[in-house]
């Protein structure tokens, strides 16, 4: 028997809606997934319509939107990129050096998501932060030269107020790529 649509065979009122029950829960994933794809559709469209900026960095480009702002400070062995918003309330950061924090690792409800970018595999974790004030935050690692020795990385974090604007940010970081060394 079938149990995602109700059966002409259910026999008592509690079974009608034990067999019902999984389709309400896969018409509210599929709703979930919609709201998700939408999501990530509207960023992407932001994205297509926002100009962007491309800044290089260790022999990655990345086009961030034009509206945000950048300043670089330099540690002893690290150097970390920041990019800004004050209207929008975004921070970017990128952290250069073989020693970076994790952020995530101090809040609960982190979700990952896989990402590939320029052929690196890697993960982005997100988490919120705030009951009535939302932050959405999110984080990856890169290797700057895959293989090298000694490791060194690309710590990329980002907080925003919106959700919308972390896609944007998260989109514009996956499609980083290594530039074309010229020989």
């Amino acid at each position: 028997m079938n149990r995602t649509a109700i059966s002409p065979h259910i026999v008592s009122n509690h079974e009608a809606r034990w067999a019902a029950k999984p389709v309400t829960c896969s018409l509210l994933n599929t709703m979930k997934h919609l709201s998700s794809i939408l999501l990530v559709l509207t960023a992407v469209t932001v994205l297509a319509v926002e100009q962007s900026s491309s800044i290089t960095i260790r022999g990655w480009q990345f086009d961030f939107p034009a509206f945000l702002k950048q300043e670089a400070t330099a540690g002893p062995d690290f150097t970390v990129t920041y990019f800004t918003s004050t209207e929008r309330k975004i921070t970017v950061g990128i952290y250069e050096g073989m020693h970076p924090q994790q952020f995530a690792d101090k809040h609960p409800n982190v979700t990952h998501e896989q990402a590939l970018i320029d052929g690196q595999t890697t993960s982005w974790s997100m988490w919120e932060t705030g009951d009535t004030n939302k932050e959405y935050h999110a984080e990856l690692y890169l290797d700057i030269v895959p293989g090298a020795k000694p490791v060194e990385k690309f710590h990329i974090f980002a907080n925003t107020i919106t959700r919308e604007d972390l896609i944007l940010i998260q989109q514009a970081v996956n499609h980083a790529r290594k530039t074309k060394s010229k020989n």
